[in-house]
C-alpha cells in the first residue's frame, strides 16, 4: 500500500501458511490483500537476492480477485504458490535453471503443478535454481538474510583445485 507517497506494507506476507489460510477462510483477509503484500516484498528484495526467473504479478492479481469472488474453498484458497523454475507449466516459461531453455515454454503442466492447479491457490512462477552442471556461476538467488554472501554453485567434478559445495 503507498500513501502520502510512502510504501506500507501489511506483514501479511510474514504469516505462516496455516496462519493465512485460517484468516483466508474466516475472511478476515484477502487472497489479493495477501498477494499484493507478497509482490511488494518481492519487489523490495529482488534486486537482492534474484529469486524469481518470471513472476506474472498481473495473472496472479488477476486469479487472487477471482478467488475472493467466490469464497473460501479448501485449504489452500488464495494462499501464494511459488513454482520453482525446474517445473514444467505450460503458461509460463520454464528454463530449468538454464540459458539453454531461456524461452522455452511446456505444452503441459509438470504433475505436480497440474494437481495444484485443481486447489484454489494463486500461483506464481518461482524461485530460480543453480545450473545443474558443470562448474557455473548463475545469477541464481542469494541468501535473502546476507545478499553479499552469495554462495558459489559448485557441481560435482572431478577437479580437485576448486572446493566442493558438499
Amino acid at each position: 500500500m503507498i500513501a502520502n507517497g510512502v510504501r506500507h506494507m501489511s506483514h501479511l506476507n510474514r504469516l505462516s501458511a496455516s496462519s493465512a489460510a485460517r484468516k483466508l477462510a474466516a475472511r478476515e483477509i484477502t487472497a489479493e490483500a495477501l498477494l499484493a503484500d507478497c509482490i511488494e516484498r518481492i519487489a523490495e528484495r529482488e534486486p537482492d537476492v534474484h529469486a524469481w526467473a518470471f513472476l506474472d504479478t498481473d495473472a496472479a492479481m488477476r486469479r487472487a480477485r477471482s478467488l475472493d469472488s467466490r469464497g473460501p474453498a479448501g485449504l489452500l484458497h488464495g494462499l501464494p504458490i511459488a513454482v520453482k523454475d525446474i517445473f514444467d507449466t505450460f503458461d509460463m516459461p520454464t528454463s530449468y535453471g538454464s540459458p539453454i531453455y531461456a524461452k522455452h515454454r511446456p505444452a503441459s503442466d509438470a504433475a505436480c503443478v497440474a494437481v495444484a492447479r485443481t486447489r484454489p491457490g494463486v500461483h506464481r512462477r518461482a524461485p530460480r535454481p543453480p545450473l545443474p552442471t558443470g562448474w557455473c556461476r548463475s545469477r541464481s538467488g542469494r541468501r535473502p538474510r546476507a545478499p553479499s554472501c552469495a554462495p558459489r554453485r559448485f557441481a560435482a567434478s572431478s577437479d580437485t583445485s576448486r572446493p566442493s559445495a558438499w
